[in-house]
């Protein structure tokens, strides 16, 4: 899986920001675009996948609609197994889940609210700082290593959703294979 996670998010940001319930959108900063024409190659994959992701989004105005078709996306088009997306609630203190597919699907179970101090995906938003493992049932901030394990589980990389310099949630997925750096 070597595709842009930064550009997928920041075409469901872009969309997202610019729903009725948020008021700014901005586009992926130079400096990332940057990184990506390093291989030519890789950006145009890319950007097809992310032409992808703008396609199932458009047309749509809510944004728990634009974040399901990006958890969406991520599974049928780029191998995720789980997928999952939080938006920051109004008190800026806690995510609420508004999307999940793949694995599980459902929005109302213990990760539905998630503390900015809890959990890798809280931490994710409170940093604002992507993280990727590729040894999810090894790392030691893992509430169930069992269900990594059962589950194959390798990879986790989690994505902060940032409009600017305002955090407006988290995006995560998990693979049954590494997922690379670039991701």
């Amino acid at each position: 899986m070597t595709f842009s996670l930064r550009l997928v998010a920041s075409q469901g940001v872009a969309r997202i920001s610019g729903s009725p319930k948020y008021s700014r959108c901005d586009r992926p900063s130079v400096s990332r675009l940057r990184l990506l024409l390093l291989d030519p190659t890789r950006l145009l994959f890319d950007l097809q996948y992310v032409g992808e992701v703008v396609q199932a989004i458009s047309g749509c105005l809510e944004p728990d609609q634009i974040a399901q078709r990006v958890t969406d996306t991520l599974i049928s088009r780029f191998g995720c197994v789980f997928a999952r997306l939080w938006l920051l609630e109004p008190d800026q203190a806690t995510l609420r889940l508004v999307a999940s597919s793949g694995l599980y699907t459902h929005i109302d179970g213990s990760f539905a609210r998630v503390s900015m101090e809890a959990y890798k995906v809280g931490k994710i938003a409170q940093n604002r700082v992507p993280f990727l493992s590729n040894q999810l049932a090894g790392e030691p901030w893992v509430k169930d290593r069992d269900w990594a394990i059962a589950n194959q589980i390798q990879g986790f990389a989690g994505y902060p959703l940032l409009a600017g310099d305002r955090l407006v949630g988290v995006l995560a997925a998990f693979s049954h294979n590494p997922i690379a750096p670039e991701f």
